[in-house]
């Protein structure tokens, strides 16, 4: 079954779940202000989604996979309680925005991301931005933001993108001493 420039016209719909389905053209979304949760990874044809302009409850977000995806909006920074946020492979680009309390997962390898502010993000456990356009700042800001936070025995994956500085490998090394596996470029 196909779907082709869907449009989700229901309010109070909590969960959507459309991987692997089929989904081509534009998702829209943007009447779902009570979004929870939306998976529809794996939609090779799906190009855009239409997010609602206020959602105060969506925490899990995975479109991975969705090589034709070219989100020409991911507001990040609107969702106060996301706590997965899956999107690997796809073209998003630019510079997001994390705000939340909740035990952040971030899953964005091989997109076309240049930097990510996580300090307002102080449970981020899981960081994988490898293999994006990140530059030495803003590897650094990811390393010394993580460190900044109290958080163990967590996750961050740089690979492929600029080396960090001095003051990057001196939180890289914080973040080593908190049991982190940190994957950096030297």
């Amino acid at each position: 079954m196909k779907f082709r420039n869907l449009q989700v016209p229901y309010n109070l719909l909590a969960r959507l779940c459309f991987e692997s389905c089929g989904l081509e053209g534009e998702l829209d979304l943007s009447t779902c202000i009570e979004l929870e949760d939306l998976r529809a990874a794996s939609n090779t044809k799906l190009t855009d989604i239409i997010w609602p302009t206020e959602v105060n409850s969506l925490w899990h977000v995975c479109i991975g996979g969705d090589t034709s995806l070219n989100l020409t909006e991911f507001p990040v920074e609107d969702w106060p309680v996301i706590r997965d946020c899956w999107a690997a492979g796809n073209a998003i680009d630019g510079y997001l925005v994390f705000s939340t309390n909740a035990s952040l997962s971030i899953i964005m390898d091989n997109c076309n991301v240049t930097g990510a502010d996580i300090t307002l993000a102080p449970n981020a456990n899981y960081v994988d931005l490898s293999n994006n356009n990140l530059g030495q700042e803003a590897v650094d800001d990811i390393l010394i933001a993580l460190a900044s936070h109290s958080v163990s025995n967590g996750t961050v994956n740089l690979a492929n993108n600029a080396i960090p500085s001095a003051a990057g490998s001196e939180a890289a090394s914080v973040l080593l001493g908190r049991s982190w596996e940190v994957n950096v470029d030297s």
